[in-house]
């Protein structure tokens, strides 16, 4: 076996590999910042809410309102936008570790069959769209409670 081909091909897969690893980090990030602007939209109404700025006027609490709703439904759906993003790059990222296995398969033989493994390929793929349901879940799930908070009148 060529020394140069397997740090090539190491190289290759490592890179791609770090690769996923990103773009997966990202996309828990993305969810978490989302949630905290759901919780800053949040606060910031019931502040607003509190201090009796909107309760002096009743279509300055109507604009905060719909203000707050739009703002909420904009954060889901950029986070939505941006997590629909990296998916795509994981799964690009995923189809260049494919090429490379198909590529190099016949020059490395048994170690080429030992570095990659179909089976939990496979099953990381399908566990990716769990994760996927959950991210788009917990953002819609969010914004439906702030929109809820947001709508029923405490004060």
């Amino acid at each position: 076996m060529d020394t140069q081909k397997l740090e090539f091909v190491n190289l290759v897969f490592n890179t791609v590999i770090e690769d996923i690893r990103f773009y997966k980090n990202q996309q828990w990030k993305i969810t978490n910042y989302g949630l905290i602007v759901y919780a800053a939209i949040y606060s910031a109404y019931r502040s607003l809410e509190l201090n009796n700025v909107m309760s002096t006027n009743y279509t300055r609490y109507c604009l905060f309102t719909i203000f707050a709703i739009l703002l909420t439904l904009l954060t889901m759906g950029l986070a939505s936008w941006l997590l629909c993003e990296t998916n795509s790059s994981i799964k690009l990222a995923r189809m260049r570790l494919e090429k490379c296995k198909d590529k190099y398969k016949e020059n490395f033989g048994d170690y080429y069959n030992d570095l990659f493994i179909p089976q939990s390929f496979k099953k990381k793929s399908e566990l990716a769209n769990w994760f996927m349901i959950m991210f788009y879940s917990v953002l819609l799930l969010g914004a439906v409670i702030v929109i809820t908070l947001i709508c029923s009148k405490t004060s």
